[in-house]
């Protein structure tokens, strides 16, 4: 999972101050939830996610 990270984070060019989460599928909802929970826990008005599938 760490190599899958870090190769992700470079794909990207994301910088080490981001989180990178790995959630299964079949949750539809799951994908709009997960960024307003951090974003509400962080104090922070937008977040940015990938949904790849």
């Amino acid at each position: 999972l760490l190599d899958a990270q870090e190769r992700f984070r470079q794909l990207t060019n994301l910088p080490d101050n981001y989180k990178i989460l790995f959630v299964h599928g079949g949750a539809r909802m799951q994908f709009s939830a997960l960024p307003m929970n951090l974003a509400a826990r962080s104090g922070s008005k937008k977040c940015l996610y990938v949904e790849t599938g």
